[in-house]
């Protein structure tokens, strides 16, 4: 959605040049708001929720000179009309190749984490977050891909031990990123079976993200063991009332500090994300914000302002309190 102005702007270039020159988008933005996005002039086709299987079909097709009317999750005109076809079962995680890094300039690869650069490869355990929180696009698609099947889904533990395996050693990773929304979300037994794996097939320091309500001390204890360099962790706001009334989060101050503390107790590295500028934010919220921060002593704090995305809550909030502009063009209503 940051991008999307420019992006209409390139795709406005592309069709003055060819009118003929298919244009397919998907993505987040897409998926959440495929009606409008579906009326811009410069887009043709519309893939909704996940494209893996969906994208494949429809090159496949399109290369063979076939319709693609009939490919699940697509979006498309016809005679001046929108059509959109049902949304096929979420992609099983299991399926997927090993990624094809290759495409990829090498420089890419170059991380710059806890005042070093490393060689780092990005990867996945899971997909979809249980949490319905109000600035966050995964309430929207709970709802909107619930035909799709479960949201929250996992890669078994070997296919993930073999991806990173076989990329690791090509390109020299010195360190992994988990970019799963809540890495923590899984059971002991997984737990203790990644833990296994990872130290006998991996054995790489690496970094997650997760939530408050996911840490304790016995997987935390696990995590450090098999080298765990640092979590990143939501803080968005330290007043209890905007965190509970707008952002339609439970969790308490205490939770947060408790879950900080038994990090560092562990020494591994910490990372919290905050937010300010919600609607119905107020300065004195701003510096609970920064009270909190104090208290936890993150290793690393950042900070962004809030950005009302449509298919938010927090979208529909700023709407009716009159704070973000609506436009009338297509594909931008």
């Amino acid at each position: 959605e940051d991008n999307y102005q420019y992006a209409d702007h390139l795709l406005q270039v592309v069709k003055s040049l060819n009118r003929n020159i298919p244009v397919v988008v998907g993505g987040s933005t897409p998926t959440v708001a495929s009606m409008v996005i579906i009326e811009n002039p410069h887009i043709d086709y519309l893939i909704q929720g996940e494209g893996e299987e969906a994208m494949k079909e429809f090159c496949d097709l399109m290369e063979r000179g076939e319709s693609v009317e009939r490919v699940r999750n697509l979006w498309y005109k016809k005679n001046g009309e929108i059509k959109n076809n049902p949304l096929r079962p979420f992609v099983d995680m299991d399926t997927l190749p090993i990624q094809s890094l290759d495409l990829w300039d090498g420089r890419h690869f170059i991380k710059a984490y806890s005042g070093q650069l490393h060689q780092a490869g990005y990867f996945e355990m899971s997909r979809g977050c249980l949490h319905k929180c109000s600035y966050c696009i995964n309430d929207a698609y709970q709802e909107l891909l619930r035909e799709a099947g479960k949201y929250h889904r996992q890669k078994s533990v070997d296919k993930v031990i073999e991806e990173i395996r076989t990329l690791k050693g090509k390109y020299n990773f010195e360190m992994i990123f988990f970019c799963d929304d809540d890495f923590l979300l899984m059971s002991r037994t997984r737990m203790e079976e990644f833990a296994e794996s990872w130290k006998s097939e991996i054995n790489l320091p690496f970094w997650i993200n997760t939530a408050p309500e996911s840490i304790n001390r016995e997987k935390l204890a696990k995590l450090k063991e098999i080298g765990c360099h640092g979590i990143g962790m939501g803080v968005e706001s330290g007043s209890e009332w905007l965190r509970r009334n707008v952002l339609k989060r439970r969790t308490t101050n205490e939770r947060i500090e408790k879950a900080f503390r038994l990090i560092h107790e562990f020494g591994i590295r910490t990372t919290a994300n905050s937010m300010i500028d919600f609607p119905g934010e107020y300065e004195e919220d701003i510096f609970e914000t920064i009270k909190l921060n104090r208290i936890i002593q993150a290793k690393s704090c950042d900070l962004a302002f809030v950005a009302p995305y449509i298919g938010t809550a927090i979208h529909v909030l700023a709407k009716r309190l009159g704070y973000i502009d609506m436009w009338d063009k297509p594909g931008f209503k």
